[in-house]
């Protein structure tokens, strides 16, 4: 199968916004209930400074070119940490939203099987794809925004005191996990033509106002019971009255399911690449079946375990993983031009 392995800087950008909308979509209740807007100021800010600062020592150590397989089966070992996460969220999502005689267990397989088929075209053909997904998407985003702002109310936002530092770092902490899009730079930064380090710094930038957006809608709309329901932004859609457009929540299904599966093809775009780096072009498709069929036995020996319950856990873990790829395995890792 002949692939594209080299995309340009706006390409990855798409891959990035395109990805990073659904964990939008799916803001947990978390994000909101105990802050207050100078909170979600100060939250937002110090989430994007901390994500530039993560992957600077992973841009200046990429660009001295140091090589390790070492690296390559370490983010091919990411790669799917990142995607077992993100179909834990995905099942319990769809858990909650799609029909109850609709096979979750069908939805979730299919889409590991459709999204490594994908990846296999390469991350040039998902760049393709990702743009439309992105700008469909945002235009989505700005659409449930208007619909909902005429039934925001200044009441349901808490008082606009800043409550310290301490709820600020602690949530900044407990929603860095949630931006696992800084893997991509050092796992594709060989596969951008262009400064990778600028476009995530626009990434983050446009990643911020998206969140900021969200959040503030959603409050407004909401106040208090958004946390008291799992994915408040999607109730708040669910429930916006918004005339002959009735069924928002078809559209955050169908906006859903496009931006998971550019995910999905995304990491496995990385898994595959890796994987490519550890043992040949010609164990590509058998990789791919080896990855796709890792995360479905994951997903089937932890049927009842909810993504919620293991945040804590899933926290350590990643600042464990971003110390180990962001600041200690790009010493050893070469650009290579594929």
């Amino acid at each position: 199968m002949t692939t594209g392995n080299r995309i340009g800087g706006t390409q990855f950008l798409w891959l990035l916004l395109a990805g990073r909308l659904s964990s939008c979509l799916l803001l947990p209740s978390d994000s909101l209930h105990t802050l207050t807007v100078p909170d979600l100021v100060a939250v937002t800010a110090l989430n994007a400074l901390f994500l530039l600062l993560l992957i600077l020592p992973t841009v200046l150590l990429l660009r001295r070119g140091i090589s390790s397989r070492i690296v390559s089966g370490g983010y091919l070992l990411v790669s799917l940490f990142v995607l077992y996460l993100d179909m834990l969220q995905f099942r319990d999502f769809a858990e909650e939203t799609v029909k109850a005689d609709f096979s979750v267990t069908l939805l979730t397989v299919s889409l590991i099987v459709v999204g490594f088929a994908a990846a296999l075209y390469g991350v040039q053909a998902l760049g393709r794809t990702a743009a439309v997904v992105a700008v469909l998407g945002i235009a989505l985003l700005l659409l449930f925004g208007a619909l909902l702002i005429p039934q925001i109310e200044a009441v349901n936002f808490p008082p606009a005191v800043f409550g310290g530092w301490r709820e600020v770092f602690a949530q900044t902490v407990k929603e860095l996990p949630r931006t696992a899009e800084v893997v991509a730079v050092g796992a594709l930064y060989s596969s951008v033509n262009g400064k990778v380090g600028k476009t995530f710094t626009v990434f983050v930038g446009l990643n911020a106002v998206l969140t900021f957006f969200v959040c503030i809608v959603t409050t407004g709309v909401l106040g208090d019971f958004a946390g008291l329901t799992a994915y408040p932004f999607y109730t708040a859609v669910t429930a916006a009255k918004a005339g002959v457009m009735e069924r928002l929540d078809l559209l955050v299904v169908a906006l859903w399911l496009g931006t998971f599966f550019v995910r999905v093809s995304l990491f496995g775009s990385i898994y595959l690449d890796h994987a490519r780096h550890l043992f040949g072009e010609k164990y590509r498709v058998p990789s791919a079946a080896l990855g796709a069929l890792i995360l479905i036995v994951l997903l089937v020996l932890t049927r009842t375990v909810g993504l919620s319950g293991q945040w804590r856990l899933i926290t350590y873990l990643y600042w464990g993983v971003l110390a180990l790829f962001c600041l200690g395995l790009p010493l050893v890792y070469r650009r290579k031009r594929v």
